[in-house]
């Protein structure tokens, strides 16, 4: 996991559960994708853990292991307790565990550097007809933003969305590792009042990642340039579009 990335999240572990409105309505959606039973499950990049205790609460007689890389963030996931939950620092590609009935990531993948080494490496975690169940954030996540910077700025801009797999190339990785794939893609929308206070959210979450490119630097004059451009983009309002892509899918 990259550094950076690992810095924003393990920063925003106090305020992360206060300002991640869609990725808990992300979880919960997830979770009703989820098989009815299961014995054995790893959350992999569990987070604060509110997914992790949804898991918890719906296979009361599962064993659950919550993998994380943040430290920060197990430390608060570790306070809603569950007695069928261990809480794993580690990178999800390091679990040595194997077995599992069902592995399920909420909002995690994306930020991984190698969506296809992931999958495989979660699909060699999985016992025979095991399930895998994710959600994943794409490249039209934050695409009004991207928009408004190209405009004021008057360069090509990237964001770290752009580096995340598109919702083809997820599938295509998705039906070559596992049979029985489900595969849907829902665009979520959430609005601020300012420019600021949608940074400030992004913040809050660290779902900063590297930052944009070229770097950004807020002035206030910026931040006025790009709230007029935001605006004139989506008709008046500070709305953000999250692209959101679940894949169930059974082991080989």
């Amino acid at each position: 996991m990259p550094d950076d990335i690992l810095k924003h999240f393990a920063s925003a572990a106090a305020t992360y559960d206060d300002h991640a409105k869609i990725q808990h309505t992300v979880a919960a959606d997830l979770l009703r994708r989820c098989p009815a039973s299961a014995r054995r499950i790893l959350d992999s990049g569990c987070g604060t853990g509110v997914f992790t205790q949804m898991l918890a609460s719906t296979y009361p007689d599962a064993q659950i292991t919550a993998v994380d890389f943040s430290d920060a963030m197990l430390g608060v996931a570790a306070t809603r307790q569950a007695p069928n939950v261990r809480f794993v620092l580690a990178d999800i590609r390091d679990i040595v565990d194997t077995g599992f009935d069902l592995i399920a990531s909420n909002a995690a993948l994306q930020w991984l550097p190698d969506i296809d080494e992931t999958i495989e490496s979660l699909h060699s975690r999985l016992a025979a007809g095991g399930i895998l169940a994710l959600s994943y954030f794409g490249p039209e996540t934050y695409r009004e933003l991207r928009s408004a910077l190209i405009a004021a700025l008057g360069l090509p801009v990237t964001l770290p969305s752009d580096s995340f797999a598109s919702t083809s190339e997820l599938s295509s990785i998705c039906q070559r590792h596992f049979h029985a794939v489900s595969f849907d893609t829902v665009e979520y929308t959430e609005t601020f009042p300012t420019l600021r206070a949608l940074l400030a959210n992004i913040k809050a979450t660290g779902t900063r990642g590297p930052g944009a490119s070229p770097n950004v630097t807020w002035t206030p004059g910026l931040l006025r340039r790009v709230e007029a451009e935001y605006r004139a983009v989506t008709g008046g309002e500070i709305v953000v579009t999250y692209q959101v892509s679940f894949c169930v899918g059974r082991a080989i």
